[in-house]
């Protein structure tokens, strides 16, 4: 009797020890899924902020997502100077929204974001890459990017340019 008494207790202890280890990495894969989660929620948040509001204030911002015929950018390399004001403003937004770009690259390939949320970003780089002043903004600033974000803007803007 005393042999089954061990048996059972060592089974029962057992049977504790893998239930909480069950229960740990569930536990983690929840708590690591809630950080990516909450990772991209915080950078959307500050999209809609730092992004969509500039865009609704300042219509020529918009320049970067469209094409306006009446409207070139400056040519690559003019001095900080001589660009007008409208155009320093959308050198530095496309400088903000490469940022963010870049953020959803390195949060993606360090997995800290739900799988597929970059493909949700990838339409604006698209549209961006089909206008002319999108086009100036990233030669004049791809230097300070990713290589990664650099071959993907790249080959946006060459994709854009064999369209049209």
């Amino acid at each position: 009797m005393g042999q089954l008494e061990v048996s059972l207790g060592l089974a029962i202890s057992v049977l504790a020890l893998a239930v909480s280890i069950a229960t740990f990495v569930i536990t983690s894969r929840r708590a690591r899924v809630r950080e990516r989660v909450a990772s991209y929620l915080a950078i959307e948040r500050d999209a809609n902020t730092q992004i969509y509001l500039p865009l609704l204030q300042y219509d020529y911002l918009n320049r970067l997502f469209h094409e306006h015929p009446s409207k070139r950018p400056p040519a690559i390399g003019t001095p900080e100077q001589n660009l007008t004001r409208e155009d320093q403003a959308i050198l530095n937004f496309a400088s903000m929204l490469l940022d963010y770009f870049e953020q959803m690259f390195l949060l993606e390939n360090l997995k800290l974001v739900p799988d597929g949320i970059l493909s949700t970003w990838r339409p604006w780089i698209d549209d961006c890459a089909r206008s002319p002043y999108f086009r100036w903004a990233w030669e004049e600033s791809r230097h300070h990017y990713l290589p990664d974000l650099v071959q993907v803007i790249d080959q946006a803007i060459t994709d854009a340019t064999n369209a049209a």
